[in-house]
């Protein structure tokens, strides 16, 4: 480890036993030892540093520490790491963010973990230590402007970064993913570490992804891209003979493939029920066709759809921000769009969401 990477890890360890002294009762006391090979062991590799904690009733529990930078490395590889340096002792993980990933995985483990923004979990029941506190969602900017891995995954770039990553099974480059998502490499190489640092991919040291994890990526994504906020148009009409009726009469009208360029294509409700398996029937009522037009306005004059409010409509049309949703022809958008659209609609469109994931996770599973 150079000299640098060396001090930033000090600084962020520093900075982290400070942050844990303001969740710990003043009557305790902490011990940092930054220098634990200095006993004498003989081992290949030393752990970063290790921690004392001591209770007024003179109980007290000393954690082996690894010390891991959010966006840097496996999280898996870390833990690992840290478990064999720790001999089945206590184990704390210090970091400048503990993404979902981290602290689940941690958790399951019985590894600590504290963080910058507030983050926290040790327990120890020898020592009848426990502690724990919650931090953001994610990582907020520094304070001098300069961003983490916090850049809005709100825009077209972002959002088909994400899609694209949604299909990959195996180590992807830069460049290839690039290519899949039709978007530069500098856009994937933008995007790439907020959702590392969410926990959501796992990358090479030469920028690749190497893992996916779809819930969190979906979960991080969503944190920054909202349906009827991101789309630069949301038009909330009423078909008076219905939702299903409102999409027989857009078929028959062949507008998908209208010359004047009102192309569309559908999400919500519809489109996740014909991406779900066969046999999977949708555990939410067509209460709302939703669909992704050119040209909202002229479409609704067309189908004759009466103006409505968010309470009352049965139909939303929307000019969608990335415009490649709009096909050509009536189709639904990818599976990671419905899920993400269904995750951001409100009501209990989030538990389709979650049967459109789980049954995509199941198929994608089966050989």
């Amino acid at each position: 480890m150079t000299g640098n990477a060396r001090s930033e890890e000090t600084l962020l360890l520093r900075s982290a036993v400070d942050r844990l002294k303001t969740a710990l009762p003043r009557t305790w006391t902490l011990d940092l030892d930054l220098d634990p090979g200095r006993d004498g062991t003989v081992t290949a590799v030393a752990p970063d540093a290790r921690l004392t904690i001591r209770t007024p009733s003179g109980a007290s529990a000393t954690f082996t520490i690894e010390v891991k930078r959010a966006s840097r490395g496996s999280v898996r590889g870390a833990l690992e790491r840290l478990l064999l340096l720790s001999d089945g002792q206590p184990a704390l993980v210090i970091t400048d963010f503990a993404n979902p990933a981290l602290r689940k995985q941690c958790e399951e483990l019985g590894i600590g973990y504290v963080d910058l923004t507030g983050w926290v979990f040790i327990r120890n029941d020898s020592a009848g230590i426990f502690v724990r506190t919650q931090g953001p969602a994610r990582q907020a900017p520094l304070p001098d402007g300069r961003t983490t891995a916090t850049k809005r995954l709100d825009g077209p770039g972002a959002s088909k970064v994400v899609r694209a990553l949604w299909d990959v099974t195996s180590t992807t480059g830069v460049r290839e993913l690039a290519q899949r998502a039709g978007v530069s490499a500098g856009t994937v190489t933008k995007v790439l570490p907020a959702l590392a640092a969410y926990g959501a991919v796992t990358r090479l040291r030469d920028g690749g992804v190497t893992d996916v994890d779809r819930r969190l990526l979906m979960e991080r994504w969503t944190l920054d891209y909202k349906i009827y906020r991101t789309n630069p148009e949301v038009l909330w009409r009423l078909a008076p003979r219905g939702p299903d009726l409102a999409y027989a009469d857009l078929l028959a009208t062949d507008l998908g493939n209208d010359p004047t360029g009102r192309t569309i294509a559908y999400t919500g409700w519809l489109a996740a029920t014909v991406s779900l398996p066969e046999g999977n029937y949708p555990v939410v009522p067509n209460t709302l066709l939703s669909i992704y037009s050119a040209d909202p306005g002229a479409l609704g004059d067309d189908l004759g759809l009466r103006t409505a409010s968010p309470q009352t409509a049965n139909v939303v049309l929307i000019r969608p921000r990335d415009e490649t949703l709009l096909t050509g022809v009536p189709l639904p958008v990818p599976e990671p769009q419905i899920i993400a659209d269904l995750m951001t609609m409100g009501g209990r469109y989030d538990e389709l969401a979650t049967q459109l994931s789980e049954a995509t996770s199941v198929r994608t599973e089966t050989p």
